[in-house]
């Protein structure tokens, strides 16, 4: 009977376990900077440009 009392929920305790476990490796406590200027209003997009290495065949 104890074994059906605990795992009466499980599908709820593991959503809740991934949950928890998803919300430490995703940073939802992460506030983000902003990358354009104060001065400019009504931002919608932002284009980055990345500089790598050299590619290599």
């Amino acid at each position: 009977m104890e074994s059906k009392d605990k795992t009466s929920d499980i599908d709820q305790q593991i959503d809740d376990e991934i949950d928890e476990m998803f919300d430490k490796i995703s940073g939802s406590d992460y506030t983000p900077v902003s990358f354009v200027s104060a001065d400019n209003k009504d931002i919608g997009l932002v284009q980055f440009a990345i500089r790598t290495d050299d590619i290599k065949k």
